[in-house]
């Protein structure tokens, strides 16, 4: 009988994570082997025959189908190929901000861990501007609701 005590040890979310972190690496390092279509080209006219002889185009955005699995956008661009390419941008704007915030976090840390002032001073603030940085985003996505603008009929007091 095999042991599935490896199982008990297994970090699922991990797991799952480190796949989906290698498929959108390899996405973004190949996007033109997964990606079908030039996401970027000229608007797409889907021409349509019918079995009784009669045709007609079909005008963006084109619904789901065989050529084109998650549909196309307005401009007729294909979906698949724009998230898959868009996946590159994603990926490197996410290692370049990890990178600058590891350069400006790293020498603050062992400044502020020799009892440096201004560093422990700068970590204090940013602490305390990025504790209510939730609550002001939240205030502003209620104040632009059409709920609450029928309600009080001007934002600034929804914010107050």
């Amino acid at each position: 009988m095999i042991k599935l005590s490896f199982l008990k040890r297994l970090n699922f979310p991990l797991f799952i994570g480190s796949i989906l972190l290698i498929l959108i690496i390899i996405a973004s390092t190949n996007p033109d082997a997964i990606g079908t279509a030039d996401p970027y080209g000229k608007q797409r006219l889907e021409f349509n025959s019918e079995t009784n002889g009669q045709s007609s185009f079909v005008i963006p955005p084109i619904p789901p189908g065989k050529e084109y699995p998650w549909g196309t956008d307005h401009l007729g661009r294909d979906v698949k190929s724009l998230i898959i390419y868009g996946c590159k941008i994603t990926m490197a704007i996410a290692i370049l901000s990890a990178i600058g915030r590891l350069l400006i976090a790293l020498p603050l840390a062992i400044s502020a861990a020799y009892k440096n002032k201004f560093s422990i001073w700068f970590i204090k603030q940013f602490n305390i501007i990025f504790s209510a940085f939730p609550l002001i985003i939240i205030v502003i996505m209620l104040s632009r609701l059409e709920l609450f603008m029928d309600f009080l009929k001007d934002g600034k007091l929804i914010m107050a």
